[in-house]
């Protein structure tokens, strides 16, 4: 056999590849086509306590394009199981629902405080669910009115609260989203107390707007109590979570001014350590770079003498709100949202499970210390400041 023969022979069977990889995909185009014809998409979806004697009410929020033009609809029911309540749904839709692209999960209230354990199971272990949906608890209200509310600037709620976790400012950044996976690891879990953002509801020019308002907090599945959103921003920094975002405090001796600081950077690491008497200590060292963004003061920042005297007064007031969040979660919510009991376990197994037992009272007596460390960065493109700030903060 020729070369000639061999080349021509090769080329057939690559001909023959790729018409058959092509007729495949064409398969499975057209099979694609029929399914989507044949169901309706989930964009997000809302989970209250059950209404006449059922255990859940459950609320789909579903997105339809027809002429370039997306509308949204919410259809709801009843059931004893969540599995059970989407399976009534599609009678009532006559469509299969699909949630490939179910963003959101909205949880009453009421039921985060019953307990949210069974809710996650079914995210976990149904295949239709995806384990990345951000989970999220509503206050004040039923988790069906956050699907009711009006979209900013997308008439697709779900998806718009899904993009204010994704935007590059990161206007939301103090309450990280947190993904349904991560919850169920969490509330599963030994020496950790899951924390979810929370919304609720407020009216703006006759419409009713979604507005984050700080963290719930949990032990084990059950909801306790509530960090807002000052405190939300701050456990995110002790945990290493933020990466952006405000800081808005007085200016020194000057009651009625203040400073907005923007957050360039933030790197924060915390040190477990053991005393003779196995009391635990922890050393949080915080490093944050910043940009100052707004001010009303006096302050010269041409003077480097300045420039550190502000950076002092930031560091010890981050200090005082680290301490503040950090007393509150051991006297009052009595969890340990910064994750200390995981850590101790990951990092020391054995005396972990010394420790694992009574960890709830143990936490209660850990010893903490806080060192922040402030850089302003820019500072030299400033005089004197003269702008005026509409800032919180002490």
């Amino acid at each position: 056999m020729n070369k000639k023969t061999q080349s021509g022979k090769s080329k057939m069977r690559k001909r023959i590849i790729i018409i058959f990889i092509v007729l495949m995909n064409l398969c499975l185009l057209s099979s694609c086509y029929v399914d989507i014809d044949q169901q309706i998409t989930v964009s997000g979806m809302a989970i209250d306590v059950g209404h006449q004697g059922k255990k859940y009410h459950v609320s789909v929020e579903t997105v339809s394009v027809s002429d370039e033009k997306i509308t949204t609809d919410v259809i709801e029911t009843d059931g004893d199981t969540v599995f059970e309540a989407l399976r009534d749904l599609i009678a009532i839709s006559s469509k299969k629902l699909y949630f490939g692209h179910c963003k959101v999960m909205f949880l009453s209230e009421e039921l985060a405080k019953k307990g949210i354990g069974e809710v996650l199971d079914l995210t976990i272990r149904d295949h239709e669910a995806r384990i990345e949906m951000d989970i999220l608890i509503t206050k004040g209200c039923d988790a069906k009115d956050a699907l009711m509310t009006d979209g900013v600037f997308s008439p697709i709620v779900c998806y718009k609260v899904d993009e204010l976790f994704d935007t590059p400012e990161k206007p939301l950044g103090d309450a990280p989203a947190v993904h349904s996976y991560k919850v169920y690891n969490d509330i599963n879990s030994d020496g950790v107390s899951a924390v979810i953002p929370t919304f609720k509801i407020i009216s703006v020019e006759d419409k009713k707007e979604l507005k984050l308002c700080g963290t719930g907090v949990f032990k084990r599945d059950k909801l306790i109590g509530y960090l807002d959103e000052q405190e939300s921003r701050n456990l995110s920094i002790i945990n290493n979570k933020i990466k952006s975002g405000l800081l808005t405090y007085k200016a020194e001796d000057e009651t009625e001014s203040f400073i907005s600081y923007e957050i360039l950077k933030n790197k924060s690491k915390t040190a477990i350590k053991f005393d003779d008497d196995n009391k635990i200590r922890v050393d949080v060292t915080i490093k944050t770079d910043v940009n100052i963004g707004e001010i009303d003061t006096k302050a010269d920042f041409t003077k480097s003498d300045e420039v550190k005297k502000i950076a002092q007064n930031l560091e010890n007031k981050m200090e005082r709100d680290l301490y503040k969040l950090i007393d509150k979660a051991q006297s009052e919510l009595e969890s340990d949202i910064f994750g200390i009991g995981r850590q101790i376990y990951r990092n020391h197994p054995r005396l972990w499970e010394e420790y694992k037992e009574g960890w709830d009272e143990t936490f209660k007596t850990v010893d903490f210390n806080v060192d922040c460390k402030v850089t302003i960065i820019g500072s030299g493109t400033f005089n004197k400041g003269s702008l005026s700030s509409h800032g919180k903060g002490g």
